[in-house]
């Protein structure tokens, strides 16, 4: 949690209010701590770091196609238009940057699948430390607004942190590949989406930055609060070059699993002998239907 010491506030206008045109009403959405629900829309933001890039997150925003609405187009096909803000925040108020898109879904005549649509968005960060993520957006048919917001906390890790960076998940039946995050395909709605079924495979992919050494990293499942599974501790071989270690794994969710929502956390410490270990966290949450 994070506090001002102060608050801020706007002094009443006495001038007459004027109307929003749709794009103001976007960014206010956007910048407003509390989220707008008319249309619900989900934000996942993935940091990472490298040593010629510095440190960067890359801000995954999903929208359902259920919830976008569609009108008949000139080609036969139904179409839905959505406008989107988005605004990276630092520790200080500062904005970092603000991006706005347009994007287009189509849809064939008798087409009524689900799925979605995922914008992408990579910023590098200046310097370590809290980071707020604020999106909104706009389905420019219906008009419906949605607003998300997350906050990611970038280490030091060119100062030489032991960290490990965002977990990116997926759902297969093969074996896990370590990937970077900026290789990360977001066609796939499963990293922004992070939403599977009992029985999938869930798959999971981070880095870990200042391995020296060994490293023991173990991964468990939360949900409600309680630790419901905990996997023995993967060993890690420590990185032979000054890039990060990049390491990936598969979970199994069983048949019978309870739907809602859960956390993956991995625990890592490095394990040098004769040496206090280095420990680090990352987590990420998900849904089970």
């Amino acid at each position: 949690m994070r506090t001002h010491q102060s608050y801020l506030g706007r002094p009443e206008s006495v001038e007459p209010n004027v109307t929003e045109t749709p794009q103001h009403a976007l960014l206010s959405a956007a910048m407003s701590p509390f989220a707008t629900t008319t249309m619900p829309v989900q934000l996942t933001p993935l940091w990472g770091y490298s040593t010629k890039d510095g440190a960067s997150v890359k801000a995954l925003l999903h929208v359902s196609a259920d919830d976008l609405l569609f009108v008949a187009g000139d080609d036969g096909r139904s179409v839905a238009t959505a406008e989107t803000v988005g605004v990276v925040i630092d520790a200080d108020g500062s904005v970092v940057t603000a991006r706005t898109a347009t994007f287009s879904v189509h849809r064939d005549a008798g087409d009524a699948s689900g799925g979605g649509v995922t914008y992408s968005l990579l910023v590098p960060l200046p310097k370590p430390g809290g980071y707020q993520l604020r999106f909104a957006v706009r389905d420019t048919h219906s008009g419906a607004v949605g607003s998300v917001g997350e906050f990611v906390d970038v280490p030091d890790v060119g100062h030489g942190a032991f960290a490990l960076s965002s977990v990116v998940l997926g759902v297969g039946h093969d074996a896990p590949e370590a990937v970077t995050i900026d290789e990360t395909s977001v066609g796939s709605a499963a990293p922004a989406a992070r939403q599977f079924r009992p029985g999938d495979q869930l798959l999971y992919t981070y880095e870990v930055y200042n391995a020296a050494g060994p490293v023991e990293a173990a991964p468990s499942v939360w949900h409600d609060g309680m630790q419901v599974f905990k996997a023995r501790a993967d060993s890690l071989a420590g990185a032979k070059s000054s890039g990060p270690l990049r390491t990936a794994g598969a979970l199994h969710l069983g048949p019978t699993l309870t739907p809602g929502d859960y956390v993956l956390q991995i625990d890592a410490r490095t394990a040098t002998p004769k040496k206090k270990p280095s420990v680090a966290t990352t987590r990420v949450d998900f849904h089970v239907k």
